[in-house]
């Protein structure tokens, strides 16, 4: 192979290689299987996908918190000059139309061998949690994936209302060790919240990799934007707040808190 055919093979080598690295990087994060729905679709099966254990450890367990309507969750507004999400004085009921508990848990034994919903004093969903089985083992590359089934019932847009989508965030922990909050480091835990919630679920000193979000699009074609829209459709954000992911990811069965340890 002559001199220009080696340079040639090894740049794109090399754009191959930073693709792929690229790619795995962002397929490594936790995220749902359908992220992006529309507005007044059926009831729809879903799931979290897993992208990687805990550094180089397995997957025990996993835990997460849904955002209920009725538990007030936190709604925040995409302010286009900025590119973050922001406080409003809107609220909820004045954009979107939803069921209370819109996400529920779903039987699956494929990966982890137990779990169930956890619920708030009106019996609704404000989380689940699945662990024991086989897990999901370490894949750096993203080679292995694992999932964890939810429900999710998409409502539909105030017709008034200049909203185009709707983001929800699911705050959850992928567990690999048991610990107390305090024993929380990489490669015991892989924590998936929000860096604004402020809950007490924080590995010291770590970045942030990401939010696990879905997103509800407006049906444009059955319900179009208002004409007093300006600036056209506006993108919103609810998360539970950080006194509801405190109270409802840790895994609790009859009676006795599994995870995190006390």
């Amino acid at each position: 192979m002559n001199t220009f055919s080696n340079k040639k093979y090894l740049l794109q080598l090399t754009i191959t290689t930073i693709f792929i690295l690229n790619v795995s990087s962002i397929q490594a994060h936790n995220s749902f299987r359908y992220p992006l729905l529309k507005e007044n679709t059926p009831t729809s099966w879903n799931a979290i996908v897993y992208g990687h254990g805990c550094g180089e450890n397995t997957i025990i367990g996993s835990s997460m918190v849904f955002p209920n309507f009725s538990e007030n969750p936190a709604l925040t507004m995409l302010n286009t000059a900025t590119d973050k999400f922001e406080p409003t004085e809107e609220t909820i009921d004045l954009i979107y139309d939803s069921p209370a508990a819109p996400f529920g848990y779903t039987i699956d034994r494929s990966v982890f061998s137990g779990g169930d919903a956890k619920a708030n004093d009106s019996g609704e969903a404000v989380g689940m949690w699945a662990g024991g089985g086989p897990g999901v083992p370490h894949s750096p590359a993203g080679a292995v994936r694992g999932f964890v089934s939810v429900r999710f019932q998409p409502g539909s847009f105030i017709a008034e209302s200049c909203a185009g989508k709707i983001q929800f965030v699911v705050p959850m922990v992928d567990v690999c060790k048991i610990t107390t909050i305090d024993g929380f480091k990489e490669g015991v835990v892989s924590i998936w919240i929000p860096e604004d919630a402020g809950s007490d679920y924080r590995i010291p000193g770590s970045n942030h990799t990401g939010d696990v979000v879905l997103t509800v699009d407006r049906d444009l074609k059955k319900n179009p934007l208002p004409e007093t829209c300006e600036g056209g459709a506006k993108t919103y954000r609810v998360t539970p707040t950080s006194s509801q992911i405190n109270r409802d990811m840790p895994v609790t069965v009859g009676g006795k808190r599994l995870w995190p340890k006390r």
